[in-house]
């Protein structure tokens, strides 16, 4: 599960280019915390299609996913206009896949197996995968966030 959130949240990621570094670890560790408590029950090696659409990340419309939005808020972060407006990320036991447009047909494979996959298909706003770490965060004495501590912090502002 781990592995595939981490590739779930460098794609998303790779959306994010005008921020801060400091922001961009914020808001992947933000995710990281909130993907993982969402899939925590609903997450099966034996069957990995169950559960599939709960798993999802969408954007449809222009509507961003809310955990994507949670995320970005507490990092400080207005991400309404980083993401085209139709893309959907399957994140499922060996397998995370996107698709960008409603062509079904052009699903694009991002992680299959125990390995990260090279997308063949790009959209004219992503233009790759790499993504520059940087292991510094908001503040020097950074704290690990749980999901109700990032809740509370968004309820607060």
């Amino acid at each position: 599960m781990l592995n595939e959130i981490e590739t779930a949240i460098d794609f998303i990621g790779s959306y994010l280019k005008n921020f801060k570094p400091e922001q961009l670890v914020a808001f992947k560790e933000n995710l990281n915390i909130l993907l993982k408590d969402k899939y925590y029950s609903h997450w099966d090696d034996t069957n990995p299609l169950k559960g599939s659409a709960y798993r999802s990340i969408s954007i449809n419309d222009g509507r961003i996913d809310h955990l994507i939005l949670i995320a970005a808020y507490v990092a400080g972060m207005d991400v309404s206009e980083c993401f085209p407006s139709d893309l959907i990320i399957w994140v499922d036991p060996s397998n995370v896949c996107y698709r960008q447009g409603s062509d079904y047909s052009n699903i694009c494979t991002l992680y299959k197996g125990n390995s990260r996959v090279q997308p063949k298909v790009y959209n004219k706003h992503h233009n790759g995968m790499s993504i520059r770490q940087n292991s510094s965060s908001k503040s020097s004495s950074h704290t690990p966030k749980t999901r109700s501590s990032l809740s509370s912090e968004i309820l607060v502002h």
